[in-house]
């Protein structure tokens, strides 16, 4: 079993209540969720929200709207979350999503499962975070249950319960990763050539600034299909937003001091 779990919350100390933020006239999370859902090699979809949280009845609404279960745990304890949800829908395999990467691309969760699956018997972890090549807001990884019931019973650094996987990457030797990387468009798009002309892209919201610059991004690509539409993925990926990008430079310029050094 494939399970997709997308982590939310609207208490972010950065940016408070950003996943309802507006894009295009959907919410942030909207988007994550529907994108999430194009994705084709999952079986279950959840939301893990926390339980306490003061928009809980907005967040399981959307999920509900966009044909996601909904977990309540922990506000703080997200690996727990994870752990839980796993446990309930019996996942041997767990995509993970977070809620503030709106324009993550589908075809590029599938290729993430896709490897984690191929190589089940070798690895624990499968993303394409190990050596980036996708801009911050493309993030995926798909965690094997043992790998993640490890980390639920032995993390116990609150910065591991936070950040789910950090406990798992810290050790590649007991938990094995691939790392899935970008096609040659990809690679020539955001290569160090490339950044060190124009500078880093990020298309992940934690600040106002990355806001404005997803909202610009969706609106210069909302209209282009997506390249792979003929396997089913209905909203445009990555590679339409490289040919933006490349087009106009400028658009990522406004959040290029949040990057992460």
């Amino acid at each position: 079993m494939i399970a997709l779990i997308v982590q939310a919350r609207t208490t972010s100390s950065r940016f408070p209540g950003k996943v309802l933020e507006d894009i295009g006239g959907k919410t942030m999370l909207a988007h994550v969720l529907e994108r999430c859902r194009q994705a084709r090699l999952q079986e279950e979809w959840v939301l893990a929200i926390p339980e306490d949280d003061p928009k809980i009845s907005d967040l399981a609404r959307l999920a509900h709207e966009n044909g996601f279960n909904v977990l309540y745990g922990s506000r703080d304890d997200v690996l727990s979350r994870y752990f839980n949800a796993a446990c309930i829908y019996r996942a041997d395999l767990v995509v993970r999503i977070t809620a503030d990467c709106p324009l993550i691309d589908p075809e590029l969760i599938d290729r993430v499962t896709a490897a984690a699956v191929h190589h089940r018997n070798a690895i624990h972890y499968a993303t394409n975070t190990i050596m980036r090549v996708h801009p911050h807001g493309m993030d995926v990884e798909a965690i094997s249950f043992k790998a993640l019931e490890a980390a639920a019973e032995e993390a116990k650094d609150g910065y591991d319960r936070e950040h789910v996987t950090t406990f798992i990457r810290r050790d590649p030797r007991r938990f094995p990763a691939s790392d899935v990387g970008a096609t040659s468009i990809q690679k020539e798009a955001f290569d160090p050539p490339w950044i060190a002309e124009h500078g880093p892209v990020r298309l992940t919201v934690d600040y106002l600034e990355d806001l404005e610059v997803v909202r610009a991004v969706y609106d210069g690509c909302k209209d282009k299909p997506h390249t792979n539409a003929h396997l089913g993925y209905k909203v445009f990926g990555i590679s339409e937003i490289v040919e933006f990008v490349r087009a106009h430079p400028e658009v990522v310029k406004a959040n290029q001091h949040r990057v992460r050094r």
